[in-house]
Parts: C-alpha cells; structure tokens; sequence
C-alpha cells in the first residue's frame, strides 16, 4: 500500500522532462531571441554605427518620435514581411530619403502600390523549405551573395533552415542597380538613388534573424549591408511599424460615389446627368473652343543651375564646401555608372577607378588626392582649379 502511495505521488510530483522544441514562429521582433527573431541584429546595429543613436520606430511615416524630416545623415531600417504602405507614407519615406537619408526596406512582400512607385516587379518564392520534425534540418538551404564589383569578400552566406525570400524580375535601371542576388542568381538587392539619399530594396528578411546572423561567419552579411551607408549616421532607427500595423490589400475603400451607385434609381439619374452634360460639352466646344496654342518643349536648366551654384560657392570663397559637393557627385557617379565601391578612398580604390574607367593611373591618383585632401579640410584656391580640371578630364575621357 504504501509503495503505491510512493508511487503515485512521484508521478504528480516529479517534473517530466519536456521535449525540447524549435520554435519555427517568424517574429522578426527585436525583443524575440528566437531563432527567426532580430534581437542580435538590432543589438549589433551600436557597434556598426558607434557614432550614431540607435533606437526602435512603431509609429507611422509622418508620426516619427525618432527621426528628423529636416536632418540629413539619418538611416531608417524596416524590416517585415510585408511591406505595404499608403501613398502618403510612401511619399513621406522616399521625401525622408531626398533629404540625404539613407533608407533600408527588407521584405518578402511589396505591395502594388510600391511596386508601381518603385517601378519593380517579385518573383515568388513558393518552394520554402523546412522545419522537420520541429527542428532544422543541418543542410544549408538559404543562401545569399552580394555583387562582386562592389562589395569585397566574403561574398556569399548560406544558412539552414526556411528559403525564405523573393527576387525581384524588373527593375528601373535607369535610377536602380543590383547589388545582391539570390540562390537562383536573382536581384534581392537594389539600390536606387534619390536627391541626396538611397534607398535600398531587399527582399531577403531572413538574413537579419537571429538564426542567420548568428551560423558561421554570416554576421558579416550584416557588416556588409552597414557599409552601404557612405556617412556616419547620426540617428539609425529600426522601424517596426509595418510589422505590427494592420494588414492591408491593395483593394481601394469604396467611396460615396460607388455607394450611392448601387440605388437603381441614382445610378440611372446620374448617368442620364452624365451623357446630357456630354452632349452640351461636344456641341459647345465646337462653336467656341478656340485653337490651343503651340508650347515649347520646357529646356533642361539642370546644368546651368549646378554652373551658378557652383559659380556661388566659387565667389563666396567656401572652396571646401564646392570641393565636398564635386567630391559627393563624383563618387556617386561611379557608383551607378561603374558599380566600383567608395567606402574606403585609398590606393586600391585608385586602381580599380583606373581600371574600370579607362584613364591611366596617375590621373586617377590625382583624383585620390584631391578626395582625400577635401575630406582632411585642406584645400585651397589653387587646389579647387586643379581638382576640377581633373574631374573635367575624367568625365571627357571616361
């Protein structure tokens, strides 16, 4: 009797070991430590931008506690499965951008709207792979690369665990350039430049859980997509406003107009109102319109605008500040134009220019030094001249 007594008290007593499982949720939250959580990402972000602010958005664009429409310098991350903003939202993100601020949206999905502003189109990846048996399975299955012409190595990272991404087929690429690729040797990254600023559009959210960054050497990946940032930043926010806000489609609310239509007896009336009006319209114009007059095609001013602030600069005596403003445009010139990198300015970063472009080698040391002399703050009247008729001679020959 009391051996069975021990024996079912033992039973409700002792804890019973639980299996443990993998926790297959994908949260993309930074407090989640899970493995398809960003919580070692976004504790990364301090040390890749030691000099900037860091911190978490959840409102939406136009609301934002944490950023400065004003302030240049700024880089605003969103990361989220879906990205479906409104117009207004869109507009104040790519405005945000043009101010020279850096913007980076990694997302499975793009919704119609910023597809049609961004002028990209997806391919669906609807082969994801995965969570066996509640666990990863140990062959790698996710993989990512970055363009060689731009990134250095190492340039490729695989992970176990979900394919989770997409690819994007088309792409503007008058104003938009790859910069990564997928297993399938897709486009997963695109940069497109602004006024000032870039935005980046990237279709791989994975890489920033905690899973990815986490196997081998794949924090690099995150290193690499920090270099993409030419500044040092003053603020970098972790936007997680379109991971928690409501989900939206691309269907447009019905309006007052589409509501009254569905009376049978409104919509006849005002499509009678319609084609009396149409009528009265043709039959007018004809007796009094009068010929609409010839307009001239509006002449592109842009290169003299940039002549006359160039000539401002010039006058004022602000050479460092003119010399800054040819250093920017140049080096975002050969960005779009030949892919070569411009984090580091340096004699390697002479020959690839003269590689590349095609002018010898010591033209392109000159050039070095004359970045290198405006980014020190040293630089003069003579300097300015020189550094110029450089510049010119590239842009001839190059």
């Amino acid at each position: 009797m009391l051996v069975g007594v021990a024996v079912v008290l033992a039973l409700i007593f002792v804890p019973i070991k639980k299996e443990k499982r993998f926790d297959a949720r994908i949260t993309l939250n930074t407090k989640d430590k899970i493995p398809f959580g960003t919580n070692v990402s976004y504790s990364l972000l301090s040390k890749l931008f030691p000099t900037a602010k860091v911190s978490v958005n959840k409102d939406e664009p136009g609301s934002w506690k944490k950023l400065d429409e004003d302030t240049n310098k700024q880089v605003l991350i969103i990361v989220a499965k879906n990205f479906a903003p409104t117009e207004d939202e869109l507009d104040y993100i790519i405005g945000f951008a043009q101010k020279g601020n850096y913007v980076f949206i990694s997302a499975i999905n793009y919704n119609s709207l910023a597809g049609e502003v961004f002028k990209i189109r997806q391919e669906f990846n609807n082969d994801y792979p995965f969570i066996l048996n509640n666990d990863v399975t140990g062959i790698d299955s996710f993989f990512v690369k970055f363009d060689s012409s731009t990134f250095h190595q190492p340039l490729s990272f695989s992970c176990p665990g979900y394919s989770y991404d997409n690819s994007f087929t088309e792409y503007d690429s008058s104003f938009t350039y790859p910069l990564g690729y997928s297993m399938k040797g897709s486009p997963n990254l695109l940069a497109m430049h602004t006024i000032d600023g870039t935005i980046y559009l990237h279709s791989a959210p994975l890489t920033f859980s905690n899973l990815f960054v986490l196997y081998k050497n794949n924090y690099k990946y995150l290193e690499q997509i920090a270099s993409l940032v030419p500044v040092k930043p003053t603020q970098v926010v972790w936007d997680e406003y379109y991971l928690y806000s409501r989900k939206r489609n691309d269907t447009k609310p019905e309006g007052l107009l589409s509501i009254m239509l569905a009376y049978p007896n409104f919509k006849w009336a005002f499509w009678i109102t319609l084609i009396v009006l149409g009528i009265y319209v043709i039959t007018e114009s004809k007796r009094k319109q009068r010929q609409i007059p010839e307009y001239k095609k509006p002449a592109n001013e842009h290169m003299e605008f940039i002549y006359t602030v160039g000539k401002l600069y010039f006058e004022k005596g602000d050479h460092l500040n003119l010399a800054a403003k040819m250093t920017q445009f140049f080096l975002e010139h050969i960005r779009s134009k030949y892919k070569i990198s411009t984090a580091y300015i340096n004699a390697d970063f002479s020959t690839v220019l003269s590689m590349k472009t095609g002018i010898t080698k010591e033209e392109a040391d000159s050039i070095v030094h004359y970045i290198q002399q405006t980014q020190m703050g040293s630089i003069n009247q003579d300097d300015l001249q020189h550094f110029y008729n450089h510049l010119e001679n590239f842009y001839k020959k190059a």
